[in-house]
């Protein structure tokens, strides 16, 4: 199971302070991103006319803005340190993205664009709350003991479940008794009683 690290889990609990506090307009949407991997910090904005779009981001440790770059319409891209070389966008007012390469467990934090059209600025509708994880694999020992006698319990109920059924089978096969036929001997005594029975004494005297 992959853990997100401590670092991440604080981020989390700040970025969603930071929503549950900015109003309506600190909606934040988590991303989840592995070192090395590229984020795709998507901008909606209602109104496409604009003149160029800036890409703002707010750490967790100061909460501090800092811009991540400029895009101006004509096409000029001027990112800042430390993100330079590392962004793209896809050059496009009505649905704005901006591509974000070789992101490190450093560039988490809340981002969003603010738009400008002439003196008019508008911020987009979502902000992106990016989530780096190291992508390593870690299994921790309280969750490995959980596992081991989970599995000690299952076989424990299914042994035990298989000895009651044997006892209960080899009790019945106890109980039950095959039933003898009589032997030669007494389907003779049963004879003689049964003639015994069929003779009339008065009609045996009569005869006499």
């Amino acid at each position: 199971m992959k853990h997100p690290s401590l670092y991440t889990l604080i981020l989390l609990a700040v970025i969603l302070h930071y929503g549950s506090s900015s109003g309506s307009d600190g909606v934040c949407t988590p991303l989840f991103v592995t070192v090395e991997a590229t984020a795709i910090i998507r901008c909606p904005v209602t109104k496409n006319d604009q003149d160029g779009v800036y890409l703002y981001r707010q750490v967790a440790e100061n909460m501090e803005k800092q811009t991540v770059t400029y895009y101006y319409q004509e096409g000029t891209l001027t990112p800042e340190e430390p993100f330079k070389g590392r962004v793209e966008t896809n050059n496009n007012f009505g649905n704005f993205s901006v591509f974000l390469k070789n992101v490190s467990k450093h560039d988490g934090g809340v981002y969003w664009c603010h738009f400008n059209k002439g003196d008019i600025m508008t911020d987009s509708d979502t902000k992106i709350c990016l989530l780096v994880q190291s992508g390593t694999i870690v299994v921790y020992k309280e969750e490995s003991k959980l596992i081991f006698w989970a599995v000690i319990g299952g076989l424990s109920f299914f042994i035990l479940f298989l000895l009651i059924i044997l006892v209960k089978l080899c009790h019945d096969r106890g109980n039950y008794t095959t039933k003898q036929q009589p032997s030669n001997g007494v389907y003779e005594v049963m004879r003689g009683n049964t003639g015994k029975a069929l003779i009339n004494p008065a009609y045996e005297s009569g005869r006499r």
